[in-house]
């Protein structure tokens, strides 16, 4: 079952059973990336709200109602009242959210033109949370626009926000962190060459009926992309942690061995991955294994357990 998760919505589409669940959630799809408004249907008066937005100087809102109804700078223009520098403020935020909405449709042309007219590289999104151009390039998978967005100057290492179902926000997630959360292996392996941080950390944190945050918890690329044995194999190779962990001492270890990655189990041993950690509640990463009931993980973890944690418990007792 994959979890697909929506700013005011949690909705739930059956996928096959080979693909690796995450620590917070499943990849959002690119398809429906696009909201046009935080409820999914289209606003009612654009014209209308676009102009309020424009004149109480509200310019994320003018770059989210742009985006959202695709409205065209024609369509725009008479809003700004001949203002020469309102409307320089308008246009830069119309080019900013054609840039979103290009990068959205993977259309490498558009991205570059739109760069050159002045669109910022590093603009951010305001119908899903935060992201940068970049970040949604490197989730969608989207090699050739995540090329001509770091041309231009965007920061790899840029940090946004998420929503996170209904009553949740994902702080300080990277460009790298959601390719690796969604499987994108070239686009790791080219956002580390160009200097992405791969233990960079993002928190997530849910809140309850109160304005106090209840849970709180900690993800790098590698524990969420523990389920592709190809993305561990770039982040441990390029010196992720093989042993961090969240706040519940939930490791990758542990994340790839529920999901029944053989290979990147294997990977993780090979970097050094702790075989004797256990989690806050005393869960070692064997009982993660067979949760996942693969075979040939619980075989490999019990063989080391066998040899290497008695070993450890008897240091531990002297």
């Amino acid at each position: 079952m994959k979890i697909i998760l929506l700013p005011a919505a949690i909705v739930i589409v059956m996928i096959g059973l080979n693909e690796p669940q995450f620590a917070y959630g499943a990849a959002l799809p690119c398809s429906t990336w696009r909201l046009p408004d935080a409820v999914g249907q289209r606003l009612k008066d654009a014209l209308g709200d676009l102009s309020n937005a424009i004149h109480s100087q509200k310019w994320r809102l003018v770059r989210y109602y742009i985006k959202a109804n695709a409205l065209s700078w024609k369509q725009i223009v008479p809003l700004t009242r001949s203002d020469t520098n309102v409307r320089r403020l308008v246009r830069n935020e119309y080019l900013n959210a054609k840039l979103l909405a290009a990068v959205e449709e993977n259309d490498v042309s558009q991205v570059e033109s739109l760069l050159k007219e002045g669109a910022s590289v590093n603009t951010r999104a305001i119908d899903s949370g935060s992201f940068t151009p970049l970040m949604i390039a490197s989730h969608c998978g989207y090699l050739r626009v995540a090329v001509s967005l770091v041309e231009a100057g965007a920061s790899v290492n840029a940090k946004a926000w998420e929503v996170y179902g209904v009553r949740g926000r994902l702080v300080a997630t990277t460009a790298l962190i959601q390719a690796a959360r969604a499987g994108r292996t070239v686009l790791v392996r080219f956002l580390i060459k160009e200097g992405a941080n791969p233990n960079a950390q993002s928190m997530l944190i849910q809140y309850a009926f109160s304005k106090h945050p209840v849970r709180i918890q900690a993800f790098t690329s590698l524990i969420v992309g523990a389920g592709y044995p190809e993305v561990v194999k770039e982040l441990v190779a390029h010196g992720a942690n093989p042993n961090v962990a969240t706040v519940e001492g939930v490791t990758p270890l542990m994340m790839a061995s529920q999901y029944g990655a053989v290979g990147s189990v294997r990977a993780l041993i090979s970097a050094g991955a702790n075989v004797c950690s256990e989690d806050t509640r005393g869960r070692p990463v064997l009982s993660y294994a067979e949760s996942g009931g693969a075979t040939e993980i619980i075989s490999i973890l019990h063989q080391r357990v066998k040899r290497y944690c008695k070993v450890r418990l008897r240091r531990n007792r002297n």
